[in-house]
């Protein structure tokens, strides 16, 4: 039976090998998977292969099932820990029945029900801060960009902008780096990003700005302020699925660091959500 020093070992050896071949993460981090299928010895693993990086996640609320599967799609965890808040959570039965509601209420076409559940799950976990006053809610209206932010919001104990993406399957579609990536004046981006929000911004601001309701036009007031004036602001990208399909995909930590490059974006939080 290996110990504890053992399994420290083997995964300072996996954590050596990652940085010698980064693309060979998710195999590696599978050995470790396979030698420790559970218990004190894989966290000890885990952790000497990380750099604490498993332990961190774990502290943020993340179940090990999550983590594990954040390492088995090759994710580096200690970047993701020290990048980002993950959430990953179910909706209890009351949740899904006001989101049922809403979807109702707010989106007549069956045509975007899939936008409908994201948007709608996207607000419900808004709304759980009280410190989060929503301004653009993403609903269809005469407001609604094309191409933009899906929901800007902002907090009001920090003052900041929340740039907010909102996703959502029917299926096993994982919540990955290639589902936050799209097309903005010609350039393939990641979404909530200033790079996206730069790119040809007239493609959301100008219906923002002459929407008839006012907390369009203060959405793109701080929108243009983060373009023009390089305002800090945070992101947040909310999955939405099914209970057991889906869930975290590959690249996540690499699309969470586009999001944070140049150093505009303080806060990144990602919550993936299952339906009942």
């Amino acid at each position: 039976m290996p110990a504890v020093g053992d399994a420290a070992k083997i995964g300072k050896k996996v954590r050596d090998l990652v940085k010698k071949f980064p693309g060979r993460r998710a195999e590696a981090m599978g050995v470790i998977f396979k030698l420790f299928p559970d218990g004190k010895l894989r966290r000890v693993a885990l952790d000497a292969a990380t750099d604490g990086g498993y332990s961190a996640l774990r502290t943020q609320g993340l179940g090990d099932d999550v983590v594990k599967r954040l390492a088995e799609k090759g994710n580096d965890l200690r970047r993701l820990a020290d990048e980002a808040r993950l959430g990953s959570r179910t909706l209890d039965p009351a949740e899904a029945r006001a989101i049922d509601d809403a979807v109702a209420r707010h989106w007549p076409s069956a045509a975007m029900r899939s936008e409908a559940y994201g948007v709608e799950t996207a607000l419900a976990e808004l709304r759980r801060n009280p410190n989060i006053e929503i301004l653009h809610t993403g609903r269809p209206g005469p407001g609604k960009p094309v191409n933009g932010p899906d929901i800007v919001a902002y907090d009001r104990s920090t003052g900041r902008t929340i740039v907010v993406e909102a996703k959502n399957t029917d299926g096993a579609k994982p919540l990955s780096r290639t589902r936050v990536r799209s097309t903005a004046g010609g350039r393939r981006v990641t979404q909530t990003s200033p790079e996206w929000l730069r790119n040809n911004p007239e493609r959301y601001l100008k219906k923002l700005r002459e929407s008839p309701d006012p907390r369009d036009r203060e959405a793109a007031r701080r929108l243009e302020n983060i373009i023009d004036d390089d305002e800090p602001y945070d992101t947040m990208i909310v999955g939405s699925r099914p209970n057991g399909q889906g869930g975290y995909g590959t690249r996540v930590d690499d699309a969470v660091g586009e999001i944070r490059a140049g150093g505009q974006v303080q806060d990144v939080q990602i919550v993936d959500v299952q339906r009942p």
